[in-house]
């Protein structure tokens, strides 16, 4: 047996370094963060896709108006849904945890009345989706009312709807567009 240039022969093995296990949690960590992050926010609704594919590259500017870009994402079963994270107006968080539920709108608003019911206030906005495509469907929406954080929104902007095969209720919205207080 040759003798090792660190240690003597038969020495007992070092124990790792605070180093050398601070690395290996760090890295484990991170992996595990990324898998998460990758797992909670994936945006396809079958494929895998993220629904949020440009959100870096369109969303963290203020717009020529001085408002704030607003990105809302959400998970919906007509007439119900829940808002996802990553949802934001300008850098801040919109309605962590919350919801909306959908009513017929008319002619001044939409085809679609939908609130968003949040921890701080509501969210009312009107949308008529255009012509479905295969499993897409987009068009115009406005901001009608908000109470809370929200009274006095005004804003608009498009909404993109990727539906599950074979359902015309489930699917992944997202809203893009710019809002500003009143």
């Amino acid at each position: 047996m040759s003798q090792s240039k660190h240690r003597p022969e038969g020495a007992p093995r070092p124990r790792a370094t605070s180093w050398t296990v601070l690395r290996i949690i760090s890295g484990a960590l991170a992996i595990a963060v990324m898998g998460l992050a990758a797992w909670s926010d994936a945006g396809g609704v079958e494929s895998g896709t993220s629904a949020v594919q440009d959100f870096d590259r369109v969303f963290f500017a203020q717009s020529a108006e001085g408002g704030e870009a607003i990105l809302i994402n959400t998970r919906v079963t007509l007439p119900t849904g829940e808002v996802r994270r990553a949802s934001v107006i300008g850098d801040s968080a919109f309605c962590p945890g919350g919801t909306f539920r959908d009513r017929h709108g008319d002619t001044d608003i939409g085809l679609v009345d939908r609130t968003f019911r949040c921890p701080n206030g509501t969210l009312r906005i009107g949308f008529t989706p255009g012509v479905p495509g295969d499993l897409t469907q987009s068009g115009p929406w406005n901001v009608v009312s908000g109470t809370g954080v929200f009274e006095g929104l005004q804003g608009s902007g498009q909404m993109e709807i990727r539906k599950k095969p074979n359902s015309c209720l489930d699917g992944i919205e997202t809203f893009t567009g710019t809002v500003l207080p009143s």
